[in-house]
């Protein structure tokens, strides 16, 4: 009995050491995190704070896994979660009254983890991402709005178009906040796992984030704005646009085939953090605006009802030329098509990205599309 008691004292003196509490000295110099470690003040904000800390050695273990207790501690006491009975059958684990505050808040869902949570497993990007959205809107009722509007966005993300549906909306609130962001090859990467430095710097972004209002995150706007009305244009542009998911749109010269558009996607070529612009930024164009245009893209879905080769899109108040087209490369990075110069079978639906542009002193969105004989759609704001 004795001998049990003291293992998991034991147990617990290190697990405190680790997350962080009044037992351990917050040393914020560790052998192992150089002065220009990509997260060195995350950790170091993080070990003040009294949230996590280093090893009995010295050092912090920035490329250690983070299991799911150990992230989910750390938040709940961030948030400052009454302790709640952990509900899973794996309990008599030191993060119990963690994890049961966690379920009761909602951060984490039973149904995603059966009967048993599994605590000492190292943590994944798509759980802490889920948590962390969750816990976002838990704090602001305006995060908590646009996760539930965040059903049907795009992301400009490698990986986008493979993930589930279901974790669409908290990808997109944690990306567009900022809280947890791609790499550097524009990927998510779901299935990672999390280290200790990672979580640090999201924990991190987290205590700041928590406290502001979706408005203050322009990308998130833009997904919010693309999941409601299927267009970003106003948060690019500034432009009204008409919702293009229930407003009718006139299509006309539709001669041989049916067009449906899904997304109509703006971004800046003169801003280097435009949103959307690592999506197209190679694409291939007749003539660039120099400055003097948006570009857009969009997202249809056509349906020959005859054979046909080709489809082009071309907009007219571009310099009065068309034929731009999203580059097959980025097509192939992002997993999206693009439709150039193939055969469009009858009957076969076809779901495509195609570029235009939009001048910055007009208020007029119009384009057209060239389906390989003397037949156009037009569609205007």
């Amino acid at each position: 009995m004795n001998m049990k008691f003291n293992m998991v004292l034991i147990a617990m003196i290190l697990i405190v050491i680790l997350i962080g509490g009044s037992i351990a000295t917050a040393n914020t110099s560790f052998t192992d995190v150089s002065n220009n470690h990509w997260a060195k003040s995350s950790i170091e904000r993080m070990v003040e704070e009294g949230y996590i800390n280093g090893y009995p050695n010295g050092t912090f273990g920035p490329n250690d896994e983070i299991t799911r207790a150990e992230f989910v501690s750390i938040l709940t006491r961030m948030l400052n979660l009454d302790d709640k009975p952990n509900p899973f059958s794996d309990s008599e684990h030191w993060a119990d009254q963690a994890i049961g505050s966690a379920v009761d808040a909602g951060i984490i869902f039973e149904s995603e983890y059966g009967t048993s949570f599994n605590p000492n497993e190292a943590i994944t990007r798509e759980e802490m991402t889920k948590m962390s959205a969750r816990a976002l809107a838990n704090e602001n009722e305006t995060f908590e709005e646009d996760l539930s509007q965040l059903g049907d966005t795009y992301l400009p993300l490698r990986d986008f178009t493979s993930m589930d549906d279901d974790i669409v909306p908290y990808v997109a609130l944690v990306h567009g906040t900022g809280l947890i962001g791609g790499f550097e090859d524009h990927s998510f990467r779901l299935e990672d796992k999390s280290n200790r430095a990672q979580a640090a710097t999201i924990l991190n972004r987290f205590s700041r984030l928590k406290d502001t209002s979706s408005d203050d995150h322009g990308a998130l706007r833009e997904f919010v704005e693309i999941s409601t009305t299927g267009t970003n244009i106003e948060s690019v542009t500034g432009i009204p646009t008409k919702n293009i998911k229930e407003d009718i749109l006139e299509f006309r010269f539709t001669d041989g085939m049916e067009v449906t558009i899904k997304h109509i996607i703006a971004f800046d070529e003169t801003e280097e953090y435009s949103t959307f612009l690592p999506m197209f930024e190679n694409f291939d164009s007749l003539t660039k605006g120099e400055g003097e245009s948006y570009r857009f893209s969009v997202e249809m879905e056509v349906l020959p009802t005859r054979d046909m080769y080709g489809f082009q899109m071309n907009n007219r108040f571009f310099f009065g030329r068309g034929g731009y087209f999203p580059s097959k490369e980025d097509g192939e990075n992002f997993g999206y098509n693009i439709m150039r110069n193939e055969m469009l079978e009858e009957g076969k639906s076809t779901v495509a990205f195609m570029e235009g542009g939009l001048k910055k002193d007009r208020n007029m969105i119009t384009f057209q599309a060239y389906n390989g004989s003397p037949s156009y759609i037009g569609i205007e704001e």
